[in-house]
């Protein structure tokens, strides 16, 4: 629907007839061009006008379609977009989190100990702990994933007992008629009034806009039905259980790393470790002098002024 009247717009000249024009700001409104040097200006509309394009599902339920009857949605085309989509969307981000906590504890131990004025003097000491602890850290972030990908593999068998499911579904397959048929009535005058005559005309329309979909439509509109329903199911599992699979590795490696230093207390390197730097011990020994020296100095000093 356009808001007449046209208006001259500069980015129109030239342009062919239903071109965009220009957009004043982001998201809206369009400016269409009518072919004349002038542009008509489209209406926003509420997001829950837009209706989504099913059109991708369509080829591959012509590509997996079966002698049975068409009536009814295909479960391989259903599990295989399953399959795909927690492939590609889903199980990237998964194993991405147990990689940046894995980098988040070598980071915060190096700072530890980096940290630490007692290891300061053990410089071959620090990196001796510091490669058990990164080779700690390692074995368990081959563990955590093990264990997310133990979890991705349940998911790729859609299965689910969750009400949800079927509440959301049936909510879904209503939702197109209640849409045109809010479209329709343009129910945005509180004081607009119809006539029986007219609810019936609106009615008998839309029923008549929903027979002319072809059985491949309505399928299509179907699967996505069924899709959106599953995928909500589905996402809430995987927002709870990869962390939790997560923190379930991670929150042993305090106990893992004490029974790692214990362990390594009786590897011969560390033995090699524990021998101080000799610049620093060196340093160490000026300075412990020069203290004695000025202990010293300070015992005379005082012993003159009580004189």
């Amino acid at each position: 629907e356009l808001v007449p009247p046209p208006s001259a717009h500069s980015s129109c000249a030239g342009k062919k007839k239903g071109e965009i024009c220009s957009r004043s700001i982001p998201g809206g409104p369009f400016r269409v061009a009518d072919g004349k040097g002038k542009c008509n200006e489209l209406p926003s509309i509420s997001k829950e006008r837009v209706r989504k394009d099913p059109g991708w599902l369509l080829p591959k339920i012509k590509r997996s379609r079966t002698d049975d009857i068409p009536v009814f949605v295909n479960k391989d085309v259903f599990k295989t977009i399953v399959i795909d989509f927690i492939d590609k969307e889903w199980s990237i981000p998964s194993y991405e989190l147990i990689e940046k906590s894995g980098q988040l504890l070598q980071r915060a131990i190096k700072e530890a100990i980096d940290g630490s004025q007692k290891l300061s003097r053990f410089p071959m000491l620090r990196d001796f702990l510091l490669r058990e602890l990164k080779e700690k850290i390692e074995m368990m972030d081959v563990e955590a994933k093990k264990k997310v990908s133990h979890f991705i593999q349940k998911e790729l068998t859609p299965y689910t007992q969750d009400h949800y499911l079927h509440k959301n579904l049936s909510k879904k397959r209503v939702e197109p008629v209640f849409r045109n048929l809010d479209i329709a009535l343009d129910l945005s005058d509180p004081d607009k009034t119809f006539t029986t005559s007219q609810l019936k005309t609106i009615l008998h329309a839309v029923r008549d806009q929903n027979q002319k979909q072809s059985i491949d439509e309505h399928m299509v509109e179907d699967m996505q039905n069924i899709l959106d329903a599953y995928g909500k199911v589905s996402l809430k599992r995987f927002i709870d259980g990869i962390p939790m699979e997560c923190w379930e590795v991670w929150k042993r490696f305090p106990n893992e790393a004490r029974q790692t230093m214990i362990e390594s207390s009786e590897k011969p390197a560390l033995l090699r470790c524990m021998a101080t730097d000799s610049d620093l011990e060196r340093r160490r020994d000026d300075l412990t002098l020069q203290v004695k020296e000025l202990t010293a100095g300070m015992t005379v000093l005082e012993s003159l002024w009580t004189l």
